[in-house]
């Protein structure tokens, strides 16, 4: 043993010493062992003084770490500047892309091409068929089609203006994701669609070509969310006119830049606050969500080319400002408030010059 063991067994003696002894031991009264709180008081008790209270203030800052850790993990106390993201629900997809950049495989799906019609009309079933839908004029005066069944429209038409998959390849007026045509116009997408529709057994007199008919289901690409924070986001204008939401809403589309040149409508104004509410009011161009314009009084920080989700309203304040005869055109401008998600630019290459179908006979 050394000399420092031989001192700290004389210091230990030393304190038990000072230490007075009890007057009554009821333990060995009664028998008992004594108890492990009063053995451990002798050990605390043979510590020097500063020993012990420099461990009490460890032990008590040990605390406080703890609960300040704690607090942090529960969010509890979340950082002042810490900014909730948007979760945002986004479809899940093995896309290929071919050489246009287009996709030729989703999912393990071939992606037709317009060009390839002689492969897909053959098909029974849905599909999935690379496009680049545009606008054109039908005829009217003197067309067959004019005089057919309720068949006959919903599958060929019968008015004078539809949106087309090539020359005079029509999209089926019955399609259930028409919206998402009219929005894609001269942009190249993917739709889920369909020949050979039930209802063409029900067609009077153009049988060939209701059976033909391209009726559209709905867009797979590009893939967009379908909610935010468990909220809907509505694929397509038309689709948003049907459910007529009160308050604000979720918008997705491809950003585009429109000009009332290329629409061919102009749009005159009279009064400051038309301008500052209207897209196109006083202005020759304006920014588009799919094929809605965007107000100029909006928070809208997207480029042309992405596709974006955005929260927006109708009906806003400023609209009853408005003169009577511009009331509702302010009512239904859509005023953008935020722009929740957003892809990277969008521009495929463009696809394959479209191919002359056969037109209703």
């Amino acid at each position: 043993m050394n000399d420092f063991d031989e001192r700290l067994r004389s210091r230990l003696r030393a304190l038990d010493a000072a230490v007075p002894a009890a007057a009554t031991d009821l333990h060995a009264v009664h028998g008992a062992p004594a108890p492990r709180r009063r053995r451990r008081a002798s050990v605390w008790s043979r510590l020097p003084v500063g020993l012990v209270a420099a461990g009490l203030v460890v032990v008590i800052a040990a605390v406080a770490l703890l609960g300040a850790s704690l607090r942090q993990r529960s969010g509890t106390e979340p950082a002042a500047s810490a900014t909730p993201t948007p979760v945002a629900v986004v479809p899940s997809h093995l896309v290929i892309l071919g050489s246009e950049g287009l996709p030729a495989e989703i999912d393990g799906q071939r992606v037709y091409r317009v060009n390839e019609q002689a492969e897909w009309q053959q098909l029974s079933g849905s599909f999935l068929l690379a496009a680049t839908p545009y606008a054109t004029t039908v005829p009217c005066e003197g067309s067959p089609i004019a005089g057919g069944n309720d068949a006959d429209h919903d599958l060929i038409g019968g008015g004078c203006f539809s949106p087309a998959l090539s020359t005079l390849m029509y999209v089926a007026p019955k399609s259930p994701a028409m919206g998402s045509v009219w929005d894609w116009l001269h942009h190249a997408a993917v739709f889920r669609v369909h020949t050979h529709d039930p209802e063409a057994a029900e067609c009077s007199a153009f049988l060939s070509d209701c059976e033909a008919a391209v009726v559209v289901e709905a867009i797979v690409w590009p893939i967009v969310p379908t909610e935010i924070d468990g909220e809907r986001v509505y694929g397509d204008f038309r689709a948003l006119e049907a459910a007529v939401p009160s308050g604000s809403f979720l918008l997705s589309g491809l950003v585009s830049v429109t000009s009332a040149g290329s629409t061919g409508v102009t749009q005159g104004c009279s009064t400051a606050v038309e301008k500052e509410l209207v897209a196109g009011c006083g202005s020759s161009t304006w920014f588009s969500v799919g094929e809605e314009g965007v107000s100029p009084k909006s928070h809208f920080d997207a480029a042309a080319g992405q596709v974006v989700v955005v929260r927006a309203h109708f009906n806003d304040a400023l609209a009853a400002q408005c003169p009577e005869d511009a009331r509702t055109a302010c009512e239904q401008a859509m005023v953008v408030e935020s722009v929740v998600w957003s892809s990277s630019p969008y521009a495929p290459a463009t696809m394959a010059p479209p191919v002359t179908s056969q037109a209703p006979r």
